[in-house]
């Protein structure tokens, strides 16, 4: 027997207060009924309920009118809820897919991330002005450096791509960016106070800028390890943002690396040993 055999469910008051739900069975489900308290008196009957058993009842003896009293409950909201269900027929419900759209990015986050890259571009424009001012023509290569700094990011995120991982473009990986070059930033500029206090003992801008170079050179292998490993770790254990951020981070990252090495001491480099400058404009 099934639901669909129900033809009235209503919730009444029964014995000692208690709540019920009287059920009223079609035509069909009368006879079915009746067969099978005939041929069942004596043993319990399993009502049940989207799959599970709600309840069990004794069935006392021939039922010829269909008509059935369930337990509704302690109160009259549940014996009106089980009335509901068992009029309805709604367990288990179909479900099935009859359209599927896609819904494009809101324009609120649209804006957060045109919003991100403007002001990505300004921090660059202004870390620039930054240097050149303070730091004069050193200062300009800093200002070069970050241009350079973008484009081995570039490069460094199309390498996750070719390997299968796509970063997205999103807020998280445009602030995780913006922070590997203020990480840039701060590093040359300990690296130009080092070299500012060494010319003022009237050192050899030769024997400055070398010495900088090697006492600065363990420490910031280990600082810029340790932020790789931060950024592996986001990619491994975060969730979807958290995985863009530590993409981004790992490229911003490995790329500050290479920029100081390959093009800030290249240039350095070149310009106190292979043109033999008396004077650093810093």
């Amino acid at each position: 027997m099934s639901a669909a055999q129900v033809d009235e469910a209503s919730e009444v008051t029964a014995a000692r207060g208690a709540y019920a739900v009287r059920l009223t069975l079609q035509e069909g489900g009368r006879e079915s009924l009746a067969n099978l308290s005939d041929t069942n008196t004596g043993n319990r009957m399993a009502i049940k309920m989207d799959g599970q058993v709600h309840m069990t009842l004794t069935i006392q003896g021939r039922i010829p009118d269909g008509r059935v009293e369930l337990p509704g409950g302690n109160t009259v909201d549940e014996a009106r809820a089980l009335s509901v269900l068992l009029v309805s027929d709604i367990l288990p419900i179909p479900v099935e897919v009859t359209s599927a759209v896609m819904i494009p990015p809101s324009v609120q986050g649209d804006n957060a991330v045109r919003n991100g890259l403007l002001a990505l571009g300004a921090g660059i424009v202004l870390m620039s002005i930054f240097f050149i001012v303070l730091y004069r023509a050193t200062g300009g290569i800093v200002a070069l450096g970050f241009v350079y700094h973008l484009l081995m990011t570039v490069a460094l995120l199309r390498l996750w791509i070719l390997a299968g991982i796509a970063p997205l473009l999103t807020l998280s990986s445009l602030v995780a960016i913006l922070l590997s070059m203020l990480i840039f930033a701060i590093v040359h500029i300990w690296c130009f106070e080092q070299i500012k206090e060494s010319l003022k003992e009237n050192t050899a801008v030769r024997q400055t800028v070398a010495s900088m170079f090697d006492s600065v050179q363990p420490a910031l292998i280990w600082i810029h390890v340790l932020l790789l490993l931060v950024s592996i770790g986001c990619i491994v254990i975060g969730s979807e943002a958290l995985t863009d951020f530590g993409l981004a981070l790992f490229a911003g990252v490995g790329s500050a690396f290479l920029t100081f090495f390959v093009w800030t001491r290249t240039l350095l480099s070149a310009l106190t040993e292979g043109w033999d400058l008396k004077k650093l404009s810093i």
